[in-house]
């Protein structure tokens, strides 16, 4: 599986982030930001991986294949120990408190990539935990988000988008296929999909 940009391969980087990935349900958001973090994962990268929905976690092990022996999946607190030296740690689905603990005790929290799916499923102290952080990609409706305000104040050095924003009113985003999306980034600008 790989990522295309503009018709050609892309993997994504630490200078790509962060990384906002906006979408509306069945626009492909969803997938896609899935395999982005993968992508990141497979070229070495520590990833603490939060989603609302297990679904998610599922379609990560499939893209990762051989690679699941390097992810730790923490349930609750009692799994920390097994799981903290893992590359890719999953904490358990949509449960905020343990998200928040895992931000706060990981030692190498810094080097990780944290992956934020369903973003509009939480509430705002989620985003006041990692707001301040670069390396992270959050991907969801941004347009549902309840604490929409503080997120639009969020510098993101890669936008992209599989259906068009209500509140991105400036941004022009060209009609896009299903499953394709518009990335804006400092360095690229384009239509970006995944080829299986």
């Amino acid at each position: 599986m790989n990522i295309i940009l503009n018709n050609q391969k892309y993997d994504f980087s630490e200078s790509d982030l962060p990384i906002m990935v906006h979408g509306k349900e069945n626009s492909g958001a969803s997938f896609f930001s899935i395999a982005l973090i993968a992508n990141l994962f497979l070229s070495g990268h520590k990833i603490l991986f939060f989603t609302a929905f297990p679904m998610a976690k599922e379609s990560f092990s499939k893209i990762i294949g051989e690679k699941k022996s390097e992810v730790g999946f923490i349930e609750n607190n009692s799994d920390f120990d097994q799981v903290a030296h893992k590359q890719a740690i999953i904490v358990k689905s949509g449960d905020m408190e343990l998200f928040k603990k895992m931000v706060n005790k990981l030692d190498d929290i810094k080097e990780r990539i944290i992956f934020i799916k369903n973003i509009e499923e939480y509430d705002e102290s989620i985003f006041e935990l990692v707001k301040e952080k670069i390396k992270i990609v959050i991907s969801g409706d941004i347009d549902k988000c309840c604490f929409l305000n503080k997120f639009e104040q969020k510098e993101f050095i890669t936008k992209i988008y599989f259906s068009k924003s209500e509140n991105s009113l400036d941004m022009v985003i060209p009609d896009l296929d299903k499953y394709n999306g518009y990335l804006i980034s400092e360095k690229n600008v384009g239509v970006v999909k995944i080829k299986i």
